[in-house]
């Protein structure tokens, strides 16, 4: 009978594949301690309040001016009149009427207010400011989400029961090219709120720069009404940069955000100096005997 002897080969093993498997991997234990977070707080602080200053100072140097226009009314006004009718419908060969196009209440309501505004260099000299409809809405907006249609695409179609006039005679390259209607679709979040209506033309060289510093005269047509729901209306000239309008808050945040970084770090600092002035009587070495005799008492 003979004996068959095996030999036995090593397996080769990866020494830290079987680390990782024994989750025995070098590592670093981020524990909260004092002076790591008085660092990292004051860092941060550092950095929010940096943040905060930069914001403050440049939103600091935008100029606004606002005009409230709800109460103002023509002086040759039309009279209106009100006679309660009855209507009905008669409808023949029709597939549902006609389609509203563009459809939906935020379309039908949007805001047609007109302005002009007018540079007046001299008793003699008044001269229009160009004020443009493009370069609004955003860039997303225009390229992908708004198209035009073709010439057949507006037949069995209807303007909107608010607008004077349809869409193809308001913006020859509906939609594509109807900005005002882009920016008024974006939905505000809040019932108080502003959208960009016109920008400067700095084509001219009498707005090369900006507006000059002068007179000027400001011509408002108002048709969109804000006395049914007791809302109010005003148009706002402003400047804006990299950061956009005037808006101080911004920088505010970034602020009070570095005052609390800059606590916490404080309070971090001071228990890494003096531990014990934070430690509770049961666990300090002094105190501990007369915290367990008035317990027991």
């Amino acid at each position: 009978m003979s004996s068959i002897y095996l030999k036995r080969t090593p397996i080769a093993r990866n020494d830290s594949w079987r680390r990782l498997y024994q989750q025995r991997l070098s590592n670093t234990p981020a524990f909260p301690y004092e002076s790591s977070g008085f660092i990292v707080f004051l860092l941060f602080g550092l950095s929010y309040l940096l943040i905060g200053i930069i914001l403050i100072l440049t939103s600091a140097k935008l100029q606004e001016h606002q005009i409230d226009y709800s109460d103002c009314v023509s002086p040759n006004g039309q009279p209106i009149c009100s006679k309660e009718l009855n209507l009905f419908k008669d409808l023949q060969n029709g597939s549902q009427e006609y389609i509203y196009m563009p459809c939906g209440l935020l379309s039908n309501s949007i805001f047609n207010d007109t302005f002009l505004l007018n540079f007046i260099e001299s008793p003699s000299s008044k001269h229009p400011v160009p004020l443009l409809s493009s370069s609004i809405a955003w860039k997303s907006d225009v390229e992908k989400m708004y198209g035009t249609l073709p010439p057949n695409g507006w037949n069995g179609t209807i303007k909107p029961p608010n607008w004077p006039k349809p869409a193809y005679e308001r913006s020859p390259g509906a939609f594509k090219t109807d900005q005002e209607l882009m920016v008024w679709n974006r939905i505000a979040a809040f019932p108080t709120f502003i959208k960009l209506h016109r920008i400067l033309d700095t084509r001219t060289d009498l707005f090369a720069s900006g507006l000059p510093a002068g007179k000027y005269s400001l011509e408002i047509t108002s048709n969109f009404p804000v006395g049914a729901f007791g809302g109010t209306k005003a148009v706002i000239f402003a400047q804006v940069n990299w950061l956009g309008r005037r808006n101080i808050w911004l920088g505010v945040i970034f602020t009070v955000t570095a005052l609390l970084h800059f606590a916490i770090g404080c309070y971090s600092w001071a228990r890494k100096r003096s531990p014990r002035l934070w430690l509770p009587p049961e666990e300090d070495p002094v105190l501990a005997p007369y915290d367990m005799l008035l317990k027991n008492l």
